[in-house]
């Protein structure tokens, strides 16, 4: 039976109760949060220690299961309001709003070291063998760059930031992957309108890659000198 998240308060908290229990089926978290049910609730575990706050006599504090469940779903649509996400998931709009910024934070200031990282020795190796594979000898992983639509910045060249193509203030986001998808390195925050290519020759990236430490050891090192690593790129970059 499909479940639906109405705005609703008795649809609304049967549903919240279904989610927050496990009891959606994995398809369910993945069309409402973009993640599995295993992943969901695994995040949820690693965000606990720093998403906690007490409980008090004249209210009940929300879970961590909820509030990454706001968060997410808000990643997931952003072109849904925080006021349609307060009658989803039945708190006030400012909490809203407080959550997603909280939770973000706790993502980047705990996580972000934890797997945005550069590639070990048996890391590289492994990348290169996989990448050769399938059919593309030498390359450790793959870039390309997106942006992010933001509201209109409070500064003096505010120009830098406005992107024609998509009518919107964005910021520049590049990143790395490997033959997995996944991400081992990302530059986030310059201007909508610096071109790809600057991005990356201005990027930590490249400066590490030019002077050849874009690893962690001497042995990674090594296997980058001998091996004339490289980079795959979109051709729409």
């Amino acid at each position: 039976m499909e479940l639906y998240m109405l705005p609703c308060r008795a649809t609304y908290r049967e549903n919240m109760e279904f989610m927050l229990q496990g009891r959606w089926e994995d398809r369910h978290y993945v069309q409402y949060f973009r993640m599995r049910k295993g992943h969901f609730f695994e995040l949820c575990d690693s965000l606990r220690p720093h998403l906690t706050s007490g409980q008090t006599n004249y209210k009940q504090s929300i879970t961590v299961e909820h509030k990454v469940a706001i968060t997410m779903y808000y990643l997931a649509h952003r072109d849904t309001s925080q006021h349609s996400m307060a009658l989803i998931f039945g708190v006030s709009q400012p909490s809203v709003s407080e959550i997603i910024q909280v939770v973000v934070d706790a993502i980047h200031e705990n996580m972000y070291d934890t797997y945005i990282r550069r590639l070990n020795a048996t890391e590289v190796t492994d990348t290169m063998a996989a990448f050769a594979s399938r059919g593309m000898p030498g390359c450790i992983g793959a870039i390309d760059g997106t942006h992010v639509m933001i509201r209109k910045p409070a500064c003096s060249y505010v120009e830098n930031f406005f992107n024609v193509r998509y009518d919107s203030f964005t910021l520049q986001v590049q990143v790395v992957c490997d033959y997995n998808r996944r991400f081992w390195d990302a530059d986030i925050g310059r201007a909508g309108t610096v071109h790809d290519a600057h991005v990356l020759r201005e990027s930590e990236l490249f400066n590490d890659a030019q002077s050849v430490v874009l690893c962690t050891t001497q042995q990674t090192k090594t296997a980058f000198q001998q091996s004339k690593c490289m980079l795959y790129a979109h051709a729409g970059t």
